[in-house]
Order: C-alpha cells, then structure tokens, then sequence
C-alpha cells in the first residue's frame, strides 16, 4: 500500500513510519516547508502537493504543533488549535477535488477530548470533557466526511439487500450503488473483478493530455473526448488492460507530475506529443482550492451547531440554525436542505436534529 503520512517527526509518527516500511508499505512523508516541492506542504497557506494526494492509497495525518513544547501561553494554544485545524482541511479539500482519492484517510484524535479526568475509566462512549484539550479535539473532528460516511454505510446495506453480500462486479451495478460515480466503479471492476474497462483518474488525464493531446494539462474538469482517447488505447485483453491502467497511473504520478515532470526519466518521451512540441506551459488559469465560504463549510458550520446540542435530545430551530452561518442565509438553508436530503440532519417539532 502507498502511505502518505504527514506528522512523521513526532514520537508516534517515526513509530506509524517504522511499522508501515517494516510491513513492506510504500511511505512517503509530507514535508512542511515555504518552497514548492513533490513532498512539499504548507497547511497555513492551504498548500498541498495534489501529485502526492493522488498517489497515495492511504494519508496519515499526525501533524500539529508540539504539545510538549511549554508554557502554553495563548499564542502557542492558538497555534495547536490552527496547525491540526488548517493540516485537516487542505488535505480534506485536496481529497474532495481528487479525481482518484485516497481509500483510507486518518486524522488522529487524541484522548485529550475526554479533559483531565484522572481515576476514571474512559471509552467511546464518555462523554467529551472540559477544557483546551477537548475544545482542541472537538473542532478537529468536526472536518470530515460525515457524507462519505452515510454513504458507506448505504452501500454496505445495498450489498447485503442486493447482492447477498457480494460486491458487484459490473460497470452498472456498481454505480448503482449510493454515491458511487464512474471511477470508483471503473476501478472496483477493473482492479478487484479484472475487467477490461478504463479508469481515469488525474494522473491518467495528464499523462494522455501531454502524451496523445500534445497539452500541459487536461481541461479542468473530464470532458466525452478524453474518454474516448483512453477507450481507444486500452489492449483489448482484459488482464493486459488492467495493467495499462495501473501503469498509467503510476507514470502520472511518478514521473509526469504536475508541476517539474521527469522527463528525462519517461518511458515515453520519444512518443509524448508535449514534449515533441517544446513543452508548452499551459495557457489556462488555474484557480487553487478553496474551502472559506463554500458550501462545504457552510455544512460543517450547521452539522457542528446540530452536534453542539445532540445531547440535550432538543431540536434547534430554523432561524437558530441558519444563524449559525451569519454570511449567507440563502446559502444557510439551500445547505440545510442538502444536510436533509442526504440524511445527516433530521426535521423533527420544533426543528433540527442529527
């Protein structure tokens, strides 16, 4: 498995590093660091290298500042609460916008949530303490993926129902199931069933847009063309095809990275269009990834003031709800009503509820 682990200089994190290696995982280690660079990031500036996001099977994400380093005056309490806070939400983000994400993201916890209980015996079930720590673990936990969740746990169900428990092995099937797009049921199909089907992901895109197309990068977003240029070179043997698509993959993310591709070391420089044309910079701009006022955040702001009093077993009313996020109240409820269709908020008397 290919590991991307960010937090690796810690006591745990050289241990997690220790273990995966000596398990015969692939680990890579996220660098912090102002100058750009394949391992490179920089979570306060919202930068994250996306070559090493789609590469990865699985990120590791350990980092934050030190909670040895003391006194804990109030600007370093900040700077414990903003490192795990700001490393959370670039890799979320750089994971939403990947077109092949990682299968497996953890973002460690800490037992600090439960505050300093000393003599009580804690587990998942006991209730969160008091104090910085707590506050520290509350707000961190708040920035996954409570969608992808309820998803999971739709399929699961759809499986069992539908297919006594087997996963599908067909194109159609498999987008069937809840949340499932294309790529998650080209790749299920062609990597766990072996069938003769494309998968395209970002690294693919780049690797045939310079390769066949003679361009830097693809469009923005996959168009019907760039389906069709992979269909027409994938081998017709089903076994052989599987190994084009892993072999694309890995040239996209090896070696014809984004940003300083390795030419000199491609196995198909002398056939690559891109590199016959001079290396054209692209001519489109790109706009980074964002997450300040988007509706992902604006969702996370109303699950959060749900979480806040689930508790309590009350509801919370509408306009308490909405006002929650001060920016937008249009913006407020049409996220509300995406919380309700998905199932992640609940329309009871009186209000909302989880």
């Amino acid at each position: 498995m290919k590991v991307l682990l960010a937090g690796s200089s810690g006591m745990i994190g050289q241990a997690v590093r220790i273990a995966m290696a000596a398990g015969g995982h692939d680990v890579r280690v996220l660098l912090r660091g102002g100058s750009d660079g394949p391992l490179t990031w920089d979570p306060g500036a919202g930068r994250i290298p996306p070559d090493a996001v789609e590469w990865a099977d699985a990120i590791i994400s350990l980092g934050g500042a030190s909670l040895t380093k003391l006194p804990w005056m109030k600007a370093y309490k900040q700077a414990i609460l903003s490192s795990r806070v700001a490393s959370t939400r670039v890799i979320a983000a750089a994971i939403s916008h990947a077109a092949s994400p990682p299968a497996v993201w953890v973002s460690a916890s800490a037992v600090g949530v439960y505050g300093n209980r000393p003599g009580e015996e804690l587990n998942e079930d006991s209730p969160r303490g008091s104090g910085f720590l707590s506050d520290v673990v509350t707000a961190w936990g708040r920035l996954g993926y409570p969608r992808r969740a309820l998803r999971l746990r739709e399929d699961a169900l759809a499986i069992v129902r539908d297919h006594d428990g087997l996963v599908p092995d067909t194109l159609d099937a498999l987008r069937a199931l809840p949340g499932v797009g294309d790529y998650t049921a080209s790749a299920v199909a062609a990597f766990a069933f072996g069938r003769r089907t494309v998968v395209i992901d970002t690294n693919v895109r780049r690797v045939l847009a310079r390769v066949i197309g003679g361009e830097a990068l693809p469009p923005p977003s996959l168009v019907a063309s760039e389906r069709r240029r992979a269909e027409a070179l994938l081998p017709a043997d089903a076994a052989t095809a599987v190994t084009w698509n892993v072999a694309a993959m890995e040239l996209g993310a090896l070696v014809c990275v984004s940003r300083g591709p390795r030419c000199d070391a491609c196995p198909v420089r002398d056939a690559c269009a891109w590199v016959a044309a001079g290396s054209p910079a692209d001519p489109l701009p790109r706009r980074g990834q964002t997450w300040h006022g988007t509706d992902r955040q604006c969702r996370g702001t109303l699950l959060a003031a749900l979480r806040d009093v689930a508790e309590t077993g009350e509801p919370v009313a509408e306009d308490d709800l909405v006002a929650a996020w001060p920016r937008d109240r249009t913006q407020a409820e049409r996220c509300l009503a995406g919380l309700l269709a998905d199932g992640l908020a609940h329309a009871v008397a009186g209000g909302f509820t989880l």
